[in-house]
């Protein structure tokens, strides 16, 4: 195996530091219907595996170097007592909630009017960390 070591990348008209490429961006990003489900668009993402309403894990296409990598996630939800709620994507109840290769995901309604697990039609997660 090569090993290229440059300081900058460029494409003739913007300049980045190659440490922003390998330390910065978004490892894996989803953006994913569950109520269907399906993955819309992605990068670093292989599937979507559906456990149950609410639930499920997104499956890494290269693992991550470890558990310990930041996940966000939202899920827009249109009703007519609110018109978006935001949805808590994470439960560290979950023993396996972040592995390197996977994430499990809840999507729980966060107003006190609307209780319980829903099924996200545009939902959406980042990961930062590092890739094994």
């Amino acid at each position: 195996m090569s090993t290229l070591n440059v300081s900058n990348i460029t494409d003739g008209t913007t300049t980045v530091g190659t440490s922003y490429v390998v330390n910065g961006p978004a490892k894996a990003w989803t953006l994913y219907n569950q109520a269907t489900p399906a993955i819309t668009n992605s990068f670093n993402t292989s599937s979507l595996t559906d456990t149950s309403l609410g639930q499920g894990d997104l499956n890494w296409t290269n693992a991550m170097s470890n558990n310990s990598y930041a996940a966000f996630g939202t899920a827009p939800v249109a009703s007519v007592s609110t018109p978006y709620v935001t949805a808590t994507m994470e439960d560290s109840a979950q023993s396996d909630y972040r592995t390197a290769s996977k994430w499990y995901f809840q999507c729980v309604y966060t107003d006190s009017s609307l209780t319980g697990y829903f099924d996200g039609t545009v939902q959406s997660a980042s990961i930062f960390g590092d890739l094994a």
